[in-house]
């Protein structure tokens, strides 16, 4: 039996990921001024940044990319003082990056901890960096038609709107 040949062929708008790159990451900071504290009760990382830093180019489009990652990281010590502590490090990573393409990172797998010595809080985050370098393409597909439920036979699941008819 052969296969059903595709019923149409699609266009889609998308973005299309040229470079993908995960690397882990130690970030490490310590706060500026000494805080009254000797334990610390509550550590919580807060949400993560990569800022895009520079791009060394080289040869076949594989240019090699830096972000800055910064984690601050909130901690609360047993007497009520609170203190921030950026932990940062720098990501560099060889990837597929042709002109026309955007560089991108996300933190994921983020874990934080912190100690005090002498006043001075120390923060260290464990992350992986997911890096990537996309651009908006246009992609020809073949097509079989629309995904739909094969039952919608349920009260209280209403049936998705059918798609939009085809232009001739």
């Amino acid at each position: 039996m052969s296969p059903a040949q595709p019923t149409e062929i699609a266009c889609l708008d998308i973005d299309k990921i040229y470079g993908l790159k995960t690397k882990s990451v130690l970030l490490n900071g310590a706060s500026s001024a000494p805080i009254l504290c000797t334990d610390l009760t509550s550590v919580v990382c807060a949400a993560p940044t990569c800022a895009y830093l520079s791009t060394i180019v080289e040869p076949d489009d594989m240019n090699t990319l830096s972000w800055l990652v910064t984690v601050p990281v909130q901690v609360i010590c047993q007497n009520g003082a609170t203190a921030t502590v950026n932990a940062q490090a720098q990501v560099v990573a060889t990837v597929c990056n042709p002109p026309g393409t955007t560089p991108a990172c996300q933190l994921t797998n983020v874990k934080c901890s912190a100690g005090i010595a002498g006043g001075i809080i120390y923060a260290t985050v464990s992350a992986t960096a997911v890096l990537t370098t996309t651009a908006r393409v246009k992609l020809l597909v073949p097509s079989y038609g629309y995904c739909m439920p094969t039952a919608c036979a349920q009260p209280q699941l209403p049936c998705p709107p059918p798609p939009p008819s085809q232009c001739a």
